[in-house]
């Protein structure tokens, strides 16, 4: 039985830093080719996985019986990785199996990295062992920087476990800029909370769909899927806000009437109302722009719900506003004020406006003559 004892050096500091020739076959010249990058870096784990393969090489020299043989090898890649350094792996490993034809083959690396020469190497041969030489100073320090590079330029890899660390970092450093690190907390505990449910639940390719349909609704003009989940969100938001108003304020003792639901439910529209409609009104601005880019042509129905929806958020905020300080008991000077006033004016105007807007648009056009 022939034993090839195989040393791999992928990113070909042998031949970058050594200047050593590669495939290098046989002990002598795998020592010299160790001495040499040693001397050109002494700090090089590749240095250390050369000597380990002639080290089982002489351990393996005692043991062989009969016919049996022993030779070792070390074969290089390229400085940039990637498709080059396997093609480079790929013809050098050829060439040695040529040479030295082994019955089993022993790998011999410093990390991860160069461990990606296994399913190549075990099509062409029989592997019965890796061996990992690690500098036990640091061990599995090229391992896990190995992990770190190949997540970053794995793609899918990158968006599954990169992204959400990207998005937590990035909040954090806006929050601390902005001195909102208790929104950073909540938001990095969401995140964290979203990832683990999705991956909990097997949702990655539901919502890798959902994410790629709506990227294909915006580029295709279907900017309303958009428009839908924003409005959702703001009505989400408005919903907690209003919650949340509701709860901190605390109800004068001097309110008109004794029970306190009528008042917190005024309180609770006060805060959502803002929030509602403009949700609504992005909705209805997806709508126009879809309308728009499939038709060439704006629906009147989107036009008038667009001003009826204005209308509605600058009138109903006075009529609340009203209803709260009337039940508050406040005077006729602080509930009938010129700007209140104004904004309801500004309201009636909008709807008028739109409305006869949406009649034009809904009116037959006179056919053009020639």
């Amino acid at each position: 039985m022939k034993t090839l004892i195989l040393c791999v050096d992928r990113d070909d500091d042998l031949g970058e830093k050594g200047h050593v020739s590669t495939p290098v076959i046989g002990r002598r010249r795998n020592v010299e080719a160790a001495m040499a990058l040693g001397l050109a870096d002494p700090e090089d784990s590749d240095t250390n996985a050369l000597f380990a393969a002639v080290h089982l090489y002489d351990q393996e020299l005692p043991k062989l019986k009969g016919q049996d043989q022993v030779e070792v090898a070390t074969i290089a890649g390229h400085k940039r990785l990637g498709l080059a350094a396997d093609r480079k792996v790929s013809a050098e490993l050829e060439e040695v199996l040529e040479a030295v034809r082994p019955d089993e083959v022993i790998l011999v690396s410093d990390g991860a990295e160069d461990e990606q020469i296994l399913p190549l190497l075990g099509s062409r041969a029989k592997v019965t062992h890796v061996h990992r030489s690690i500098v036990k100073q640091a061990p599995r320090l090229e391992g896990m920087y190995y992990v770190i590079t190949r997540l970053l330029d794995d793609e899918k890899q990158a968006k599954r476990f990169v992204l959400p660390v990207a998005i937590v970092l990035l909040l954090w450093g806006i929050a601390y800029l902005l001195g909102l690190q208790a929104y950073a907390l909540g938001s990095t505990l969401a995140i964290v909370g979203l990832w683990l449910l999705v991956h909990a639940m097997k949702w990655e390719s539901r919502v890798g769909a959902f994410f790629h349909d709506m990227g294909e609704g915006i580029r295709s003009g279907k900017l309303g899927l958009l428009a839908n989940l924003i409005m959702l969100l703001l009505i989400a938001a408005g919903i907690l806000v209003g919650l949340r108003v509701e709860a901190d304020h605390h109800q004068p003792s001097h309110v008109l009437i004794a029970s306190p639901t009528i008042y917190h439910t005024l309180l609770f529209l006060q805060a959502f109302l803002p929030y509602m409609v403009s949700g609504f009104l992005v909705w209805a601005a997806g709508t126009l722009f879809d309308s728009w880019a499939r038709d060439g042509d704006a629906g009147s129905g989107a036009w008038a719900a667009a001003c009826v929806l204005i209308f509605l958020g600058l009138s109903g905020g006075v009529v609340l506003d009203v209803a709260v300080d009337i039940l508050e008991a406040k005077d006729l000077l602080h509930i009938a004020t010129t700007a209140r006033m104004l904004q309801l004016t500004a309201g009636i105007v909008i709807l008028l406006g739109g409305l006869l807007v949406g009649r034009y648009l809904r009116a037959p056009q006179p056919a053009a003559h020639r």
